[in-house]
């Protein structure tokens, strides 16, 4: 038996996605694929268009067979701290044999190089970035000219300087640097995205990236327009949860983001967010400014888009980055297929050395975990409940609690 492990957001599925993973099956000739998969908040830090187990349930009806939450904690965390709990997560279950990431370039040796770059930071590389730091640089750009830098005598600069400028290569690259630091067997595989780049708002072809069909569905939800790209199950889902949970958007939260940054009760220090950060936004915050508004009028040149949506995530959420080298220590079961059920099997976890206990029922969690964990695993709760608050705020539908929901099974 041989399986393949997958991280995703799936925020929404689409037929990329799906294509992933027929791809990841048969390059690696598995016969089950395990996703991990971010909840009702993702890495570039929003909430997700539609619930948790609806895109779980999407997953698992077009080629997924288990699915796993990435904690919160790790799902809206910089690509080095989002990768590594991935990996962990995946390494923890102790029977997966493959990780299959989408990129726009399968040169897994160089990427491997500058995964190793990345973790062991070899002195000239590590003065390099924090000069450029010093310059005023937003941390992924100092360190692609510092890679630059190291790389800059080699023959193949060129496809360093290719790697470095792509999103999917880059989270490949964490990926990567994860497997180096968890001693992992896991074997890397890379799957060349095709037709749509990560980001491109075009909606041609039968392949779109989910920025594109984002777009597309928060300009007319009732479109019609995205059928050539996503499944049909997908697009059933899509209109079962229409007006209920779906379609959120962090301007949904800006309520609760103002009162979470002009409250002093709940204003606290974050180590992941500088002073400098926090006293910009002080200047910045007014009662009538949405999450998005704020967000774009706190870029500049040392902080990305991304980033400053990650940080007022995490104030509103009152949550922490964990450390780079700590690892999510539970699995939470979002969903999985009756064909996969005896991979979940005690006996089978143990025999393949499983070593993270898994939550099927939220009640039982606090049992299974340590004090640590549980506080983890707390976060979780709490952030899908405000997720599920904000849907009923908006659409009058009431949402089944995390103590009342179960695994989906197909």
């Amino acid at each position: 038996m041989k399986t393949v492990g997958i991280v995703a957001e799936y925020n929404p599925f689409h037929n990329g996605h799906k294509y992933h993973i027929e791809e990841a099956k048969r390059t690696t000739k598995a016969d089950f694929v395990v996703v991990i998969m971010s909840g009702n908040f993702v890495q570039r830090g929003t909430p997700a268009i539609i619930d948790k187990y609806s895109r779980a349930k999407m997953a698992l009806s077009n080629g997924a067979d288990l699915v796993f939450e990435l904690p919160i904690q790790y799902a809206t965390a910089t690509a080095e701290i989002f990768t590594h709990g991935a990996i962990s997560l995946l390494q923890g279950l102790g029977f997966v044999d493959y990780v299959c990431f989408g990129g726009e370039s399968t040169q897994l040796s160089q990427m491997n190089e500058l995964a190793q770059l990345f973790q062991n930071e070899p002195n000239n590389y590590k003065k390099a970035l924090l000069e450029l730091q010093k310059e005023g640089l937003s941390f992924p750009t100092a360190r692609t000219k510092a890679a630059l830098q190291y790389f800059k005598e080699r023959k193949n600069y060129d496809i360093f300087s290719f790697l470095l400028c792509n999103p999917n290569n880059i989270l490949g690259i964490g990926y990567l640097q994860a497997l180096l630091r968890l001693h992992s067997s896991i074997e890397p595989i890379i799957i060349k995205r095709t037709n749509s780049q990560y980001h491109s708002l075009s909606l041609s072809g039968s392949i779109a990236s989910a920025t594109a069909i984002r777009k597309e569905l928060l300009t007319n939800t009732t479109s019609h327009n995205i059928g050539n790209f996503i499944p049909k199950t997908v697009q059933n889902i899509l209109f079962d949860s229409y007006q209920k949970t779906y379609p959120i958007t962090e301007d949904d939260f800006s309520s609760l983001l103002y009162f979470s940054i002009t409250n002093p009760i709940l204003n606290k220090s974050y180590p992941d967010i500088s002073e400098d950060f926090m006293n910009k936004l002080k200047k910045h915050i007014n009662f009538d400014s949405s999450f998005t508004e704020l967000a774009n009028s706190l870029k500049s040149k040392d902080i990305v888009y991304t980033r400053i949506c990650r940080n007022l995530l995490h104030l509103m959420l009152n949550i922490s980055f964990p450390n780079k080298n700590e690892s999510p220590s539970y699995l939470r079961l979002l969903g999985f297929k009756k064909t996969a059920s005896h991979l979940l099997n005690k006996e089978f976890l143990k025999e393949n050395g499983c070593n993270l206990p898994i939550i099927t029922k939220t009640a039982n969690a606090k049992k299974l975990l340590s004090p640590q964990a549980f506080a983890m695993f707390s976060e979780d709760i709490r952030a899908s409940h405000l997720y599920y608050h904000i849907c009923y705020q908006k659409f009058g539908h009431s949402v089944k609690s995390e103590f009342q929901r179960g695994p989906i099974i197909l």
